[in-house]
């Protein structure tokens, strides 16, 4: 209803008659209190109808009252709230959206998705990423799935792929509890994952077998496959390397991240690689991944995840090679995703020398004293050392400057020779010495090459030695 006592004249040419003028304000004053005008001072207005008050953007009501209907942020002109850009929102079809610094919305024919009107009909194919039609200002962002866009010259064109999700004109960062489980840095990153950066070649201690393993899991043990999931087969199983923070602890603790390489010909006869990764128990944990079939470098197997009460996983893998005459099994606790490139890097750097029939190796054949050294300007040494029937190594080398170092190692059934000495141990500083060989099944002599550990220019110097 609009009321208006403007017009009295209009009243008397539609009446013909003056006396009643004088009835007029009163009439109409009347008729003004019965729809709410109550106060003589109270402004009059249209239900609806919007004005700025300074900062305040002000509506009438059916009490034909203006009242505050929002209070301004940065000013109020032309009845509506003043913006200084912001990314365009739907609500439902309703797209809002700061224009020359005013708000303005407009509703949408074939609806709203990610700040922007949908230009054909959402069932076609064309639909399945809509189309950018509006308009933009200064440096406005907004996302498009995984994209992050920011308006350049009117038009939004992509400025980066957001790894962790776009939400609102920025890329999510990520969630440290659920991503890392709460081992971030202040960056944003996990903390393992800077910690597995680093990987190099590890062996067992017969050399049958090696892989990459991450440089800080550096708690091994070598010396072979014990465990009595197999009841079937003797422990120990084969050769194996276990590589952890702590090794003792990855047994037990949950929160300890490590991974075990075995192989073995005995497990070979009695199981296939789906019942060797079965017969791992873990109590309470559920498979994500149940005997997914696996291809590796010639190998084939099965492979499962299991998640866990604790938060961590285990994943487990074995394989056999097309003649069928060994299984390598592989089995990582995973405490954070960052660990599962452990896991990979293992499964791409894997090999396995020929295994020997019976496990530990009997190395009789080469058992005695052994004389020998290196002539290499930059390595001149002498060595000598005993070959124990078993197949471990002691002794010691000599050098012409810093004397005498002790000698461990062992020999395999193949005839493979490693051996190490106590450098770090004897002098500060130092690092350690690394023989490996190969004995000559015809004469007993054993030849090889010498190397510091960690010095990236290996191998450095070859060595010989004769029973």
């Amino acid at each position: 209803m609009k009321a208006t006592v403007d017009h009295p004249t209009d009243v008397l040419s539609t009446h013909g008659s003056r006396a009643r003028t004088t009835m007029l304000p009163l009439l109409m004053w009347c008729m003004l209190v019965m729809v709410g005008c109550i106060d003589e001072g109270q402004a009059i207005c249209e239900v609806g109808a919007v004005r700025c008050v300074q900062n305040e953007l002000q509506q009438c009501t059916t009490n034909l009252e203006y009242d505050v209907l929002e209070v301004c942020d940065v000013g109020c002109e032309a009845g509506r709230c003043a913006c200084d850009g912001f990314a365009p929102e739907c609500d439902g079809d309703e797209v809002t959206q700061c224009q020359a610094g005013v708000v303005t919305s407009a509703i949408c024919s074939n609806g709203c998705q990610d700040g922007q009107c949908v230009e054909c009909d959402p069932g076609d194919h064309e639909c399945e990423l809509p189309v950018a039609t509006l308009p933009c200002e200064g440096t406005q962002t907004r996302c498009d799935g995984d994209l992050l866009l920011r308006c350049t010259d009117g038009t939004f064109v992509e400025e980066a792929a957001c790894e962790y999700g776009c939400d609102e004109g920025a890329c999510t960062e990520p969630d440290c509890e659920e991503i890392c489980q709460g081992a971030c840095t202040a960056e944003g990153t996990c903390v393992q994952c800077e910690a597995l950066t680093e990987f190099a070649p590890a062996s067992d201690a017969y050399n049958l077998l090696s892989a990459d393993l991450p440089v800080v899991w550096s708690d091994r043990r070598d010396t072979g496959w014990f465990t009595h999931n197999f009841a079937l087969v003797e422990s120990p199983l084969g050769p194996a390397i276990n590589a952890s923070t702590n090794v003792q602890a990855w047994f037990t603790d949950d929160t300890v991240p490590g991974l075990f390489v075995g192989a073995s010909r005995a497990l070979a006869l009695a199981f296939t690689p789906a019942e060797v990764v079965s017969a791992y128990v873990h109590d309470g944990c559920t498979s994500a991944i149940t005997d997914a079939q696996l291809s590796v470098a010639g190998y084939e197997g099965y492979r499962r995840v299991m998640s866990c009460p604790a938060g961590h996983r285990w994943d487990e893998v074995a394989l056999w090679p097309a003649e069928r005459d060994y299984i390598v099994s592989l089995q990582a606790r995973l405490v954070t995703p960052c660990d599962d490139s452990a896991m990979d890097r293992a499964l791409d750097s894997l090999q396995v020398s020929t295994l020997p029939a019976v496990f530990p190796p009997s190395v009789a054949v080469f058992a005695g004293t052994y004389v020998g050294g290196s002539n290499a300007s930059n390595a001149q040494h002498s060595l000598m050392f005993e070959l124990l029937a078993d197949g471990t190594l002691q002794g010691t080398s000599t050098w012409p400057v810093t004397g005498e170092f002790t000698l461990v190692g062992s020999v395999n059934e193949a005839g493979l020779v490693s051996i190490q000495d106590d450098a770090p141990e004897r002098i500060t500083g130092f690092k350690r010495g690394l023989y490996t060989g190969t004995v000559n099944l015809d004469n007993g002599t054993i030849t090889g090459t010498y190397a510091d550990s960690g010095d990236p220019t290996l191998p450095i110097a070859p060595w010989s030695a004769s029973r």
